[in-house]
């Protein structure tokens, strides 16, 4: 799971959005994307963004017959939410492209991460 974090935390995200001004800033479990603007006397420098959490749990998905416990398996569940705080414009189109890039490089590194895709659970809001 630290690779995971690493990776996420040192991912490239201004590189994908060369033109947005963003920040971001390592979590506890992740990392806070966010998009900034010029300040100005009616708005704040924060233009929304997301926050990006990694947390483990474990499925016991194989027992025996009698019930006995043949396996655990080890699962990371990667959510990304949106922040809208601040927006007067909704950012949707640069979410995406971030979180869409995120996927495809995480889905290349998977062996040097060390994890297996096996599922991606979209709700598109």
């Amino acid at each position: 799971m630290e690779k995971v974090k690493n990776y996420l935390q040192t991912f490239p995200y201004a590189a994908v959005l060369p033109v947005q001004p963003l920040q971001y800033r390592p979590t506890e479990r992740g990392v806070d994307v966010t998009f900034l603007r010029k300040k100005t006397k009616e708005k704040g420098s924060m233009d929304g963004g997301i926050v990006i959490t990694v947390v483990e749990s474990t499925a016991n998905e194989c027992f025996s017959e009698e019930g006995e416990e043949e396996g655990k398996k080890l699962l990371l569940c990667l959510t990304v939410q949106r922040n809208a705080t601040g927006q007067t414009v909704p950012k949707m189109f640069s979410e995406k492209i971030v979180v869409t890039e995120m996927l495809k490089r995480f889905d290349q590194n998977q062996d040097d991460l060390g994890v297996r895709v096996e599922s991606v659970f979209h709700r598109w809001m």
